[in-house]
């Protein structure tokens, strides 16, 4: 629906309804210049205005929206930090508790359902057996022999992948660790006891809803048949894009996490372990120039930000080593940070990238591709401090992409 007609529905202004867009907190898609409403929308100023009679603040509303989008609620430690919220709430409101007695009882109820909230039976994540006619030499295409494995059901959790020309990469705790892997301790938040919320400590909850505009685009463009598919993710990190779509994701459907970060890939599998065991996942550590899958073995290919991350460090994009693992009629999603010359200015450590960011340029990476869609979707200042490859305040915008690989 239009933006009069949202207001109108929930009983507020048009200007309060471009306050929250401005605020990151509605994300309605803009279509010929007009902002289009949809459920999600709905159900997001549902959430806003019960948050506004529980006397939140607009600051503490962003904090809460973004910890919801980026993980659904569903580990023990980001409920705890959610409840938080409430917790204090109450012990504030509680001063005035005769004139804010209403308010109170939409926090003790808030609070009673999170305390509440459910967790699945811990399961740890394998490489099933089924799974390893996917797998097959990087360099020189050739399948993969399982060496030294250790099984236990239809998974193995220890292991090697060898190929007679000397590639050779190690299973390791359910992990396929590839020679181009980095094990490195990694970013300080992983060090933290709860790694998200020290990451939404240090980022501005504009900028995470500047990426769950791409994240909600992509989703809304997705269908996956309820049958044995393989899908993967290049650069998955904190795998926030996943957390946002593994309800919808098939039980059949196999989801491949690519990921050179090590300890993000061992958060990660620890994060899906605990909360959604049933699911068919997995997790390699590779760069995605060296991703030991066989030609033609993926469905459709997930690129959220990955990319662009690969793009701070390389003169080419990852389509061109990832496109041959696609199926004939596979699809591609993804979104991509682009900047103009005169919006953005890099540090001299990244200045000879600086051409990897050009719309033009990351569009041509795609010409193999049949395009279904783009969109120029949104744009963001962001500061040194939220993305330290940049020398100054700097406007960076988003490109999102459908597209398939035809015969």
């Amino acid at each position: 629906m239009r933006i009069g007609d949202f207001a109108q529905k929930f009983d507020i202004s048009i200007d309060a309804v471009r306050y929250y867009i401005e605020n990151g907190l509605l994300l309605p898609e803009k279509i010929h210049n007009q902002y289009t409403f949809d459920h999600s929308c709905e159900e997001d100023i549902e959430r806003i205005l019960a948050m506004k009679k529980m006397r939140f603040t607009i600051t503490e509303i962003k904090m809460l929206f973004s910890l919801y989008r980026l993980t659904q609620l569903v580990d023990e430690k980001d409920v705890r930090y959610f409840e938080s919220f409430y917790v204090k709430k109450r012990e504030e409101l509680s001063l005035e508790k005769t004139s804010l007695e209403e308010a109170l009882l939409l926090i003790h109820a808030e609070i009673d359902r999170l305390q509440t909230q459910s967790r699945a039976v811990y399961r740890p994540f394998g490489i099933p057996i089924s799974f390893f006619g996917a797998f097959a030499c990087p360099r020189c295409e050739e399948p993969l022999e399982v060496g030294k494995a250790s099984v236990e059901g239809n998974m193995i959790y220890e292991g090697e992948l060898v190929c007679s020309c000397g590639y050779h990469a190690r299973i390791e705790d359910g992990i396929v660790i590839t020679p181009s892997s980095r094990e490195e301790e990694g970013p300080s938040y992983l060090q933290e006891e709860n790694p998200i919320r020290a990451y939404l400590d240090k980022t501005d909850p504009l900028f995470v809803s500047f990426t769950k505009k791409g994240f909600d685009w992509v989703m809304k463009r997705i269908s996956l048949e309820n049958r044995p598919l393989n899908v993967l993710e290049i650069g998955s990190g904190f795998c926030f894009f996943l957390m946002g779509f593994i309800d919808k994701l098939p039980d059949k459907t196999t989801y491949i996490m690519a990921e050179n970060h090590l300890p993000l890939v061992r958060y990660a599998k620890k994060y899906f372990e605990t909360n959604y065991p049933n699911k068919k996942l997995i997790f390699i550590c590779t760069d995605f120039n060296e991703l030991p899958l066989r030609r033609e073995s993926i469905h459709c290919v997930f690129d959220l930000f990955g990319s662009t991350t690969h793009s701070f460090a390389s003169d080419f994009y990852p389509v061109r080593n990832v496109l041959p693992l696609l199926k004939k009629e596979g699809y591609w999603y993804g979104s991509y940070l682009y900047f103009e010359p005169e919006e953005a200015e890099l540090q001299p450590g990244y200045k000879k990238y600086r051409q990897m960011f050009e719309l033009d340029r990351i569009q041509l990476a795609f010409s193999a591709l049949a395009k279904i869609e783009s969109s120029r979707l949104a744009e963001i200042q962001v500061t040194p401090d939220l993305l330290d490859r940049f020398l100054k305040d700097s406007i960076v915008s988003l490109w999102v992409y459908k597209g398939q690989k035809m015969g």
